[in-house]
């Protein structure tokens, strides 16, 4: 998220668990310094879909804990590729294994549920053949990350996977991708979309404020409408691109991504 303006403290905040490492932006990463934190802006004052993210599941009942991962720029084809070892597909599993090991060292029990990305602009270019070849790369990195939850010993057999659709920026080849993303979704088990050709940018490509809490909130509406049987008291996670969520039950947590 590059969203600087439209944040003010919220009393939500505290009581959403926030585990990151992003942009910033700018070329070194920022991170949580590998431990949970509480929701908040970066020291940039930047933040992305999680503020709104993390409040709404506030306000249906649940205690949020939220994974973010992200990093602008990248592709599915480059950092994110699940079959060439990409960058930022080995920080998401070496974040991810540190995120939740840390959540069981606590005595919380871990069930995957969800995942959320938004991700594709960087592919969505003329001088890029990776739009053409993102749907092939989105299937392969949906398999792989359900697979590798499960090598961490996580049953992702009901992991749901929400995409929220780039905008149709640079046709024809944002129309490839937008077109990959939803064929890849309509065609997994238990997938699910929505568009942004409503959002606000604030520049060429990323979205305003306002925007950036509508993703959150849509992120979680698509979520809602795949499990259509929500559950009261349960806590998330959100990895940026991807989402976790538990249940807390009888003093543990079962968790949702």
């Amino acid at each position: 998220g590059r969203a600087t303006t439209g944040y003010s403290a919220d009393l939500r905040d505290p009581q959403v668990r926030y585990y990151y490492r992003t942009d910033g932006p700018g070329t070194q990463d920022v991170t949580s310094a590998g431990s949970w934190t509480t929701l908040q802006p970066l020291a940039t004052g930047y933040y992305g879909a999680e503020i709104s993210m993390g409040r709404a599941l506030v306000d249906q009942g649940y205690t949020p804990a939220l994974i973010k991962i992200s990093d602008g720029g990248t592709s599915l084809a480059g950092g994110w590729t699940s079959r060439r070892n990409g960058l930022w597909w080995n920080h998401w599993k070496t974040d991810v294994a540190d995120a939740l090991s840390d959540l069981e060292a606590q005595g919380h029990t871990v069930n995957m549920r969800a995942f959320f990305w938004m991700q594709g602009e960087s592919d969505a270019h003329e001088s890029k053949t990776s739009n053409f070849n993102y749907a092939k790369d989105f299937t392969y990195f949906v398999e792989d990350a359900r697979a590798y939850l499960e090598v961490l010993g996580y049953d992702a057999s009901e992991l749901a996977f929400v995409t929220a659709l780039i905008q149709d920026f640079n046709p024809p080849y944002s129309g490839i991708v937008r077109n990959a993303q939803v064929q890849v979704m309509d065609a997994i088990n238990r997938g699910g979309w929505f568009d942004t050709a409503d959002f606000h940018l604030l520049d060429d490509i990323h979205f305003d404020a306002p925007s950036v809490h509508l993703l959150g909130n849509r992120f979680i509406d698509q979520y809602q409408a795949i499990r259509h049987a929500p559950e009261p008291s349960s806590l998330w996670l959100l990895m940026m691109p991807a989402a976790m969520l538990w249940r807390k039950r009888q003093g543990k947590l079962a968790t949702a991504l």
